[in-house]
């Protein structure tokens, strides 16, 4: 998308060189362009940070949102209204349908990225839950336990699916393990593999959703 502005930027210098507008309100016209493209990097870079950071603040994602609205505002009603500029408020205009595209999008992937962050935060911490409930360690259980862990940190971090493939194993090897003589454990059981069905269920949608929110 950001490829677009760029195309918006060189509309508008083609249309003034051969008007010959470089007045005061041309160079405020290009440096609120300018100013589109460097909210665009922001918002590619904060999208990339909701997704690699644990805990993260949403707003600003929808900062330099909000700062791109604004601009196309001013530009739309604005210098670019001349009859002179008729391609480069065209363009502004495809440039603008876009944004609300990746709005949505990003809307679409923060809500999975929520999704799954909370399961991948609170899956490590029911694997330390495991040994508080356990004097007599199930060794095989928890090494399934651990390696479904590992597995998890590793998808998240390269969005490699091939990963999904070995965490399906894992859950299905943990779905057959019997655990009902013991009702604390049998609690810790379901949540664990509830978590599991999470990120299962809704991993190869996030990516999609990822690339589409940030490309």
């Amino acid at each position: 998308m950001l490829f677009l502005a760029v195309v918006v930027t060189a509309a508008f210098l083609y249309s003034s060189k051969n008007t010959f507008d470089y007045t005061e309100t041309a160079s405020n016209v290009l440096f609120n362009l300018k100013r589109l493209e460097k909210n665009e990097f922001k918002l590619e870079s904060e999208i990339l940070k909701s997704k690699f950071f644990l805990y993260y603040d949403y707003n600003k994602i929808y900062q330099p949102i909000l700062e791109i609205k604004s601009i196309i505002k001013q530009l739309k009603n604005g210098h670019l209204k001349s009859k002179v500029h008729k391609n480069t408020y065209m363009l502004l205009e495809k440039y603008e349908n876009k944004i609300h595209e990746k709005e949505n999008d990003i809307y679409k992937f923060e809500t999975l990225n929520s999704a799954i962050k909370n399961s991948q935060i609170y899956i490590p911490e029911l694997s330390l839950k495991y040994l508080q409930l356990n004097s007599n360690l199930d060794i095989s259980y928890y090494l399934l336990v651990n390696k479904a862990v590992s597995t998890i940190f590793l998808l998240q971090n390269s969005m490699d699916m091939n990963f999904i493939s070995d965490l399906k194993i894992y859950y299905e090897m943990l779905k057959n393990y019997n655990v009902e003589d013991n009702p604390e454990m049998e609690q810790f059981h379901k949540t664990f593999l509830l978590h599991l069905r999470v990120i299962l269920k809704n991993f190869s949608i996030y990516q999609q959703e990822f690339k589409k929110a940030v490309f």
